[in-house]
């Protein structure tokens, strides 16, 4: 059942492209509100002179450290952007989740950006309070886990009389957190795949049905979610081969680079709406064999 939802699921996500495709072209112009200011800065600060020119040919620290003291209230100004833009990005994908959801079951006569539309307007303050309960548990279990359970093995560690174990214990409770943070991660979309095919009235209610379905199911949730990520290490692998290949001394080296990286956006968007496809599916055989 497992490889056959992740099939059946990369097959539908295949028939959704174009909207991989505008999902992406939604993200690049989120994208463009934090580059076109750091754009702008560079501009006024190198334009077209023999600087911009040698950089081209290779990236210069003495530069960057220049141009910091030139401008100290820009690096510090775009870190204070980066957590809320975050944040917002969590929640507008969260939301949009509904009506990629809605999008994937339209049948053949119905118009995918349609029931996209209309998936993320009647889901939308569902969705939005999914959002807001998986937010706070992400931060409760980072807290606990990655922060108290992490302060004792490194307690623990520091104890050990064995470096090698005491290295162990460390990694060990960075993988417990990781592990965590994932588990909540698959939780929460079928918390979302829920809300939608079985009409759950409340995003808790979704989300204490959700973790029920993936304890009681955990070898089939658990085996599809890492076979995803697979997936996905797989095409950033291709991803990273590709950017130590592509030569960056160049002009066309760059134009060649920024082709690679917008495509493996791309792909990342795609295997976003696949994981959605394939976990549903996986739900569909599991409940409604």
């Amino acid at each position: 059942m497992i490889i056959a939802s992740l099939l059946a699921g990369l097959t539908i996500a295949r028939r959704h492209l174009r909207l991989a495709i505008a999902l992406f072209a939604l993200n690049l112009l989120t994208a463009l509100a934090l580059t076109v200011p750091f754009y702008r800065e560079l501009m006024g600060e190198i334009g077209y002179s023999l600087t911009g020119t040698e950089l081209l040919e290779g990236f210069r620290f003495s530069w960057l450290a220049e141009f910091e003291f030139n401008h100290p209230s820009f690096f510090p100004a775009m870190d204070s952007l980066i957590l809320p833009v975050a944040i917002i990005y969590f929640f507008v994908q969260s939301v949009l989740a509904g009506g990629i959801i809605e999008a994937l079951r339209a049948g053949e006569g119905d118009h995918p950006f349609r029931r996209f539309s209309q998936g993320v307007s009647q889901h939308f303050f569902p969705f939005l309070r999914l959002a807001l309960i998986s937010f706070a548990l992400y931060l409760l279990t980072y807290r606990l886990v990655g922060i108290r359970a992490g302060k004792w093995l490194e307690n623990l560690a520091v104890d050990s009389p064995s470096q090698p174990l005491a290295f162990a214990v460390g990694v060990g409770g960075s993988l417990l957190t990781l592990a965590a943070l994932l588990f909540l991660d698959m939780v929460f979309d079928y918390a979302r795949i829920k809300k939608i095919i079985d009409g759950f009235p409340s995003a808790l209610l979704a989300t204490l049905g959700a973790l029920r379905f993936c304890l009681e199911n955990l070898r089939g949730t658990a085996c599809l979610y890492l076979l995803l990520l697979l997936l996905a290490g797989g095409w950033i692998g291709l991803y990273l081969l590709l950017y130590s290949i592509i030569p960056q001394n160049q002009l066309s080296g760059i134009v060649y680079l920024f082709l690679v990286q917008e495509i493996f956006m791309l792909g990342r968007v795609f295997l976003g709406v696949a994981a959605y496809s394939c976990q549903m599916e996986y739900y569909l055989r599991s409940r409604y064999p």
